[in-house]
């Protein structure tokens, strides 16, 4: 068949059944025994988009853009505010202080999205148009034109590129990056090529399960980490197996790039083996350490719930606090 009738059907009808036809061949494959579902070794690898390279958004650019619109809009408002102030009120001395007005009323939040931006806009407006003359004869003062004439650069000049920001928001979804010709790819570090040269390049993060070099399930997730993506991909494969009938994998085998205090939490709750690898499992191997007594070198008392030094110092807890990672786990560091 043509190309174009093969990416319609899996465009228009596998989409959405991929997975309930892929629990089906995994099924015939237990069935058979080739798949046990005893040991299930995970790791992820990047696909390239075909978006261009170089027709990225990064979200720390579009974050410091749009608190620039916010506070040009700010300034005119409070031009704005200024002008009026000093047309219905005498001139202040000379020799004494200045006059100064505030933008907001009292009790509302400063500007912070285009939403705020139009409802000042519409204020504004209404103030200006209720204290123009009402005569066709009558002009309005120096001063109202000019407010007029700054009223109108908000709606016309800095609205649409605060709506524009607060759409390149709404796609990047909390990621860092988004490429504009494929709004769903995530710019994220490839491995080097022959050249030994690193990119940046849009991508998706695939992670892929398997056991008898059988893809047991994969998932595709806009986020580089692969620490981050562990859950959600183990939460999707535990849905395909409990669809099919089947039972949890006993072992989960992974390396360190999926060493995590939520990951193995993740895995003791749901009753599954972990073999997963932590960050800094081979140099600690090879005894390569930043610090000259690192903390796995010293002896842990669990009875006193206390460190040795190699100089035979007790270190005691003297706190606790928590910090809340990027997939939001909130964990409890001893200090």
């Amino acid at each position: 068949p043509d190309h174009n009738t093969i990416n319609s059907f899996r465009k228009h009808r596998l989409s959405n059944t991929v997975k309930d036809v892929f629990a089906q061949v995994l099924l015939l494959l237990v069935e058979q025994g080739y798949v046990q579902l005893k040991d299930y070794y995970v790791d992820g690898t990047k696909m390239e988009s075909v978006a261009n390279r170089y027709s990225f958004v990064w979200a720390k650019n579009v974050a410091r853009y749009k608190a620039s619109v916010l506070e040009k809009v700010a300034q005119i408002l409070a031009h704005i505010d200024e002008l009026s102030s000093q047309e219905d009120s005498p001139p202040p001395d000379p020799g004494g202080p200045g006059t100064k007005t505030d933008v907001l009323a009292e009790g509302e939040q400063p500007l912070s999205d285009s939403k705020a931006v139009r409802e000042a806009i519409s204020r504004i407006n209404s103030r200006l148009d209720s204290e123009m003359p009402g005569g066709e004869d009558t002009k309005p003062s120096k001063s109202q034109a000019k407010q007029k004439r700054l009223a109108g650069k908000l709606p016309k000049d800095h609205l649409p590129k605060l709506e524009g920001y607060e759409e390149q928001e709404r796609l990047l979804g909390g990621r860092s990056s988004y490429s504009k010709t494929d709004v769903d790819a995530t710019f994220m570090r490839t491995k080097d090529d022959h050249l030994g040269n690193g990119q940046l390049r849009p991508c998706y993060n695939l992670q892929v399960g398997t056991e008898q070099q059988f893809i047991v399930n994969y998932t595709v997730h806009q986020t580089a980490s692969d620490i981050s993506c562990f859950v959600a991909h183990m939460d999707d494969t535990l849905g395909v197996l409990d669809n099919a009938g089947l039972k949890l994998p006993d072992n989960v085998c992974a390396d360190a790039g999926y060493g995590s205090e939520q990951n193995y939490e993740y895995l003791e709750e749901k009753g599954i083996e972990a073999y997963v690898k932590y960050p800094g499992y081979h140099k600690e191997q090879k005894g390569k350490h930043k610090h000259a007594f690192p903390q796995q070198a010293l002896h842990y008392n669990e009875e006193g719930d206390y460190f040795v030094c190699p100089m035979g110092q007790h270190m005691h807890q003297v706190g606790q606090t928590k910090e809340k990672t990027k997939t939001g786990y909130i964990r409890t560091i001893h200090i």
